[in-house]
């Protein structure tokens, strides 16, 4: 009996786990006004789409915000935010530049709608994007097979090698 909870427990757990993903999805952001009339870039995030918590950045790339560090958490289920900033009403400081943007994801991380990305420059100002878009990027479908699939091929010619063998038909040398 010990042993069937057991087997249950690891098989939840597994299951558990099974849910982080790691997806990359490209942004953009157009601005009506203000130091760039247009934001793009890329983020790599892991993170759970069933339950709120912190985000893991993988990498960050925007060639306008090059000099930021990011950081991404999950407001409730599957708003995801990422950005230089804890809170979507940050406020720059003197002398500091901050963004911050919000996306929203299904339970596989495909995108379902983006809010905006704000940009706040240290100086007068803070910018909200005239349209913001993040789009989820395919990942490129493995060129060699994967182990499993060569087994499964194997021993699926080893069944048709079988069956051949078998339906052979006896030569019959001459005898009448």
């Amino acid at each position: 009996m010990f042993v069937v909870f057991a087997s249950l427990g690891a098989i939840i757990s597994v299951a558990a786990n099974a849910v982080v993903l790691t997806s990359t999805y490209d942004f953009r952001a157009d601005f009506a006004r203000g130091p760039y009339t247009n934001i793009f870039g890329s983020i790599s995030i892991t993170y759970d789409p069933l339950t709120a918590g912190q985000v893991v950045v993988n990498s960050f790339m925007s060639p306008q915000l090059q000099n930021y560090t990011t950081g991404a958490f999950v407001f409730g289920n599957s708003d995801i935010a990422f950005g230089n900033c804890e809170a979507p009403s940050c406020r720059a400081q003197s002398g500091q530049s901050q963004f911050f943007a919000t996306f929203r994801t299904d339970e596989l991380g495909d995108v379902v709608s983006s809010y905006n990305l704000t940009y706040s420059t240290g100086s007068p100002g803070i910018f909200r994007s005239t349209a913001f878009s993040v789009t989820r990027q395919i990942p490129p479908m493995p060129a060699v097979p994967e182990p499993a699939t060569w087994a499964m091929m194997l021993v699926g010619f080893a069944a048709i090698g079988s069956a051949l063998r078998k339906r052979q038909v006896p030569h019959t040398f001459g005898l009448a």
